[in-house]
């Protein structure tokens, strides 16, 4: 998987994070550093066909709640399964626009506060996973000293 599929899958995976659309996140841009971008130019960046330069990276960055180095190499959750920080407040953003919302148009709010649940249920998935795997490792390692 190339770098730039990477970046794409994370600015796509944060937006939606936060429950933004493509169109909001290009606004937030515009808001940030005075320079427009056009729903499609999100699109290319979230599918890979380009790349943002590095101060829109950076407001991104910003945006998203993460640093610039989130939206490369590291994983969401590192080896561990700890939640990262960013994880935290940006569910914490979604729920009170979800609240927002939800006093304006309760089904539009309950959808997005179900999209921030299943999310976080997802989440803690994966770290039930992790702890089970953890767990196999330490029965293994426990078992094989006794054995010694």
């Amino acid at each position: 998987m190339t770098d730039t599929i990477r970046t794409a899958n994370k600015i796509s995976y944060f937006r939606k994070k936060l429950g933004l659309t493509q169109n909001d996140l290009s606004e937030k841009i515009f808001q940030e550093t005075g320079r427009k971008f056009r729903q499609a130019t999100v699109s290319a960046w979230e599918k890979g066909h380009s790349t943002p330069a590095m101060k829109i990276m950076q407001a991104l960055a910003k945006i998203l709640y993460v640093q610039v180095d989130d939206l490369y190499e590291k994983s969401v959750l590192n080896e561990e399964g700890i939640i990262y920080h960013q994880d935290i407040k940006a569910f914490e953003k979604a729920l009170k626009k979800a609240e927002t919302t939800f006093k304006k148009d309760p089904e539009a709010g309950f959808d997005l506060l179900r999209e921030q649940f299943t999310l976080l249920i997802g989440k803690l998935g994966e770290l039930s996973d992790s702890n089970t795997k953890m767990k196999e490792k330490f029965n293994k390692i426990s078992e094989m000293m006794r054995n010694s």
